[in-house]
């Protein structure tokens, strides 16, 4: 992490970007999850965390690696954090709100928003279902998802819904969420285009994460 710090521009502020990879060595399978540093559109893998399981990671592993950022970048030097869907839950945006971070995090079109007491919740996607397609949806008041008021931002395609939630504000929000892509991008080059990490057939899992130290510094 400081190395990678060491090599951008001291005085500058930064989004970072939670994302998961996997792939498979015959039965093996290798599960890293990766929290990177945006930079001029390219991302850089600040530090990550092979998981001792298949599928999503946990609450606690999210906070340890995102704690281990902050204890480096501090809070001063990021814009927020962007996540997909992935990366949603009560226990986990209360940690984002005790931690006063800025995020934009796409959440499922189906998830409710609203208050149980007031009997007003509604799904998501209902919300903004009179809007045309490509269009962008600022919603003009705070929502109550998952128990935490958040602004809100949407925009429908054929394919379906991108529905943001953001902590302080919606202004631009569809737009930086856009910069979650520059993992998959990275996520890309680490297993197929360039540094090609499924070739090396590697298990251990300690090997794996100097692998990953070694390709990031490349």
């Amino acid at each position: 992490m400081r190395f990678v710090l060491s090599r951008l521009p001291k005085r500058e502020k930064f989004y970072i970007v939670m994302g998961r990879t996997k792939w498979k060595f015959g039965r093996t399978p290798i599960n890293v999850l990766i929290l990177g540093i945006i930079y001029k559109k390219q991302c850089f893998a600040f530090c990550w965390e092979l998981l001792d399981k298949q599928g999503n990671s946990s609450t606690k592993q999210r906070k340890d690696l995102l704690n281990r950022a902050i204890e480096i970048l501090w809070k001063e030097r990021t814009w927020g954090l962007i996540c997909d869907r992935e990366f949603i839950g009560v226990r986990w945006f209360k940690y984002l709100f005790d931690q006063q971070i800025e995020f934009h995090i796409r959440v499922p079109a189906r998830l409710k928003a609203g208050s149980v007491l007031l009997g007003n919740r509604k799904q998501l996607d209902w919300l903004f279902k009179h809007w045309k397609e490509n269009i962008k949806v600022d919603h003009p008041i705070q929502l109550v998802v998952l128990g935490y008021k958040l602004w809100v931002s949407a925009m429908k395609s054929s394919k379906g819904y991108c529905i943001v939630v953001s902590r302080f504000e919606n202004l631009n929000s569809l737009e930086k969420y856009q910069l979650r892509w520059t993992i998959e991008n990275m996520f890309g080059a680490f297993k197929t285009r360039g540094f090609n990490f499924e070739d090396t057939h590697m298990r251990d899992l300690e090997k794996l994460k100097k692998l990953i130290a070694l390709v990031s510094i490349a």
